[in-house]
């Protein structure tokens, strides 16, 4: 990533290899965006889940409520798989 290449200072990790302040910034990005991704993930199925029972609860129509199941079951996959 060019963003940081101005930013060109180095440290040196143990055994004598060293890091620029890009590879420092990559790390931390990675430790830090994959448990945020990952609550999120489960945050947004939890939503869509909440959702899906209210619209549930709104109709007497069986047809309906089982097409929102299958839709909240499909969308919910998708959501975990992509995660």
């Amino acid at each position: 990533m060019k963003i940081f290449s101005i930013i060109e200072t180095e440290i040196v990790r143990k055994g004598g290899k060293i890091m620029t302040t890009q590879e420092i910034l990559t790390i931390v990005m990675e430790v830090v965006l994959i448990p945020v991704l990952t609550a999120l993930t489960g945050i947004v199925v939890k939503w869509l889940n909440s959702k899906a029972n209210e619209i549930k609860a709104k109709t007497d129509n069986i047809h309906l409520q089982r097409c929102v199941d299958m839709l909240n079951d499909t969308i919910a996959t998708a959501v975990v798989s992509v995660n």
